[in-house]
């Protein structure tokens, strides 16, 4: 029997498949194993928003700050304010290596929520520092 004589047998296909075969199928072509996977990822996409966010705009207000400390309220700078700058880089270098701790997995994920405060602080820091720079309340 030669291989041209051979004919495929026809396909059968399902008249309804239930929800969860569909359900399943859908996230295997998005490229997830189960629905489990697909929220776990998700949940990390969100973590990973929130953490941008949050770095940014403390960057943002500390590079804002050493400007100021630099810049105001007239040239040459306070000595005082160029100190008030300093110490708030150090506090940002401790928070820093406990940030790439955290993302190379050496920190537990309870520390998420310290690695926050510390920037929160900063951020607080940062706002009286610029008070201060700009002379606000005298």
């Amino acid at each position: 029997m030669a291989r041209a004589d051979i004919k495929p047998k026809s396909i059968c296909h399902a008249k309804k498949w239930s929800d969860e075969v569909e359900n399943l199928y859908r996230f295997q072509q998005a490229g997830y194993r189960d629905e489990v996977e697909y929220k776990q990822v998700k949940q990390v996409d969100t973590d990973r928003i929130i953490n941008l966010v949050v770095g940014g705009l403390t960057s943002l207000l500390l590079v804002v700050t050493l400007i100021s400390a630099f810049v105001f309220p007239q040239l040459p700078p306070k000595p005082v304010n160029i100190f008030f700058a300093f110490c708030i880089s150090l506090c940002c270098i401790s928070a820093g290596i406990l940030i790439y701790w955290y993302r190379q997995g050496d920190l537990e994920p309870k520390f998420r929520n310290l690695i926050y405060y510390i920037l929160f602080s900063i951020v607080m820091l940062c706002i009286c520092a610029n008070l201060y720079f700009h002379e606000v309340g005298k």
